[in-house]
């Protein structure tokens, strides 16, 4: 039987140090090719403006400005981990960083800190033998950096890549080998901050098969995906300094804090909406070129940008600018599917009013036509005409332009009243006119 704790005057337990750090290494961060991550926390915690990551074959470096770290927690880096006080949540971080470092078996870590006669040097190959010391220079950012033996080692890419794909929400730019980490998805997006909870929604890459998870950042950097209940499907990226993470540092708890940020996801849903369908009122200006004689090839490729998000057409500004908005035209005929149901009982809602009156669709003769307008046809006329061919119509008559012959959207809303009309048109045109 092991001996029993003894207690001591802080009114803690003795701790068997090495014991406990090689615990911690072995359950925190599951791939310890994110160590830039929790550094890259104490950068937002410590007010940085800018950071930087380089790395070449055998070695990966880390710089920012802002607050350096205290000499106690550089000249005992672990004591951050088995300790509340001062600034001890900002040093957990890069202790947390040290033990998962540590694990890719590096030839040497070094830190540089402070400013001046404060400046300290820590350098170590492992948490056993690493240890501080005065550093006379006069740089003034914090620099961590890893040393690999041999001329190369796949480590230091791998980490660079993760730090550039998980840095979305920071509150500075990040620079990776030179070029800027993405920060701003793709218009419509919504941002918002309120009581320590930062929210950003943007369109997902692919609606009709996304499954809504949140981004889960802390202090800037990302920790997991959770599931958002949401019939919206949605692009959601949340931050907040107090997410509490689990031992494995790789995932968040659902507390209070995980609960007041998913709480913020409904009220910026419905603006991303109203948002996009601003957006969206520029559609049919932007489609007319379509319409004009000799661009049967790009109709058909607006079909496939409608139906699939692909890029319309690059040898124009014309066809890129619609094939852009295409993956707002998509995204708007998805939600309305999933959320509307009748224009009288929706209309008292601003998302879902805004929903039924942008123009989701083209006529045949390139008018924009939205919900509301075929909704009120359909009330008068019984149908929802549609034509796969746009060469004009009958007068009073909106027919919907569907090359592709069907639409998910048209077909929820107006269950068996969806109606091909490409003979009757053909008629119609043949005709003789009076």
């Amino acid at each position: 039987m092991s001996p029993a704790p003894r207690h001591v005057a802080s009114g803690g337990f003795r701790v068997d140090r090495k014991r406990a750090l090689a615990k911690l290494a072995e359950y925190q961060l599951p791939l310890p090719e994110r160590f830039l991550l929790p550094w890259l926390r104490c950068a937002q915690a410590a007010g940085a403006t800018s950071a930087e990551v380089q790395h070449g074959w055998s070695h990966l470096q880390l710089s920012f400005d802002g607050r350096p770290f205290s000499s106690r927690f550089l000249r005992e880096p672990f004591d951050a981990l088995f300790t509340e006080e001062g600034d001890a949540a900002r040093h957990r971080d890069l202790a947390t960083g040290l033990l998962s470092a540590f694990r890719l078996e590096p030839r040497l870590v070094t830190v540089h800190s402070g400013h001046g006669a404060e400046r300290l040097h820590l350098s170590g190959t492992n948490a056993e033998d690493i240890a501080a010391e005065a550093a006379s220079e006069a740089e003034t950012r914090t620099i961590l950096t890893l040393r690999w033996k041999g001329l190369k080692s796949r480590h230091p890419a791998a980490c660079a890549a993760l730090a550039y794909e998980s840095c979305r929400m920071l509150g500075f730019p990040l620079v990776v080998d030179g070029e800027a980490a993405p920060r701003e998805p793709a218009a419509p997006c919504v941002r918002s901050e309120e009581e320590g909870t930062r929210v950003r929604l943007s369109l997902p890459e692919d609606p009709a098969a996304y499954e809504s998870l949140a981004a889960v950042s802390k202090r800037g950097v990302f920790v997991c995906r959770v599931p958002i209940d949401s019939r919206v499907p949605i692009t959601a990226e949340l931050d907040r300094d107090d997410f509490s993470l689990d031992a494995s540092q790789s995932g968040v708890l659902r507390d209070a804090a995980l609960e007041a940020a998913l709480a913020a996801v409904p009220s910026a849903i419905d603006e991303l909406i109203q948002q996009a369908c601003g957006m969206q009122r520029g559609y049919p200006q932007l489609a007319e070129f379509l319409f004009k004689p000799g661009q049967e090839r790009r109709r058909r490729r607006a079909a496939q940008a409608w139906r699939s998000g692909w890029d319309l057409d690059g040898d124009s500004p014309e066809g890129t600018l619609l094939g852009l908005h295409a993956r707002v035209t998509r995204w708007l005929r998805i939600v309305a599917a999933r959320t509307l149901t009748n224009y009288t009982g929706d209309a008292g809602r601003p998302a879902a009013k805004a929903l039924w009156e942008a123009p989701l669709y083209l006529g045949v003769d390139g008018k924009g036509l939205s919900l509301h307008g075929l909704w009120e046809q359909h009330r008068r006329q019984g149908i929802v005409p549609f034509s796969t061919e746009c060469h004009g119509g009958p007068p009073r008559l909106d027919v919907v332009w569907l090359p592709e012959g069907g639409d998910g959207t048209l077909e929820a809303l107006f269950t068996g009243r969806v109606k091909a009309m490409d003979k009757l048109l053909e008629s119609w045109r043949r005709a003789p006119k009076a």
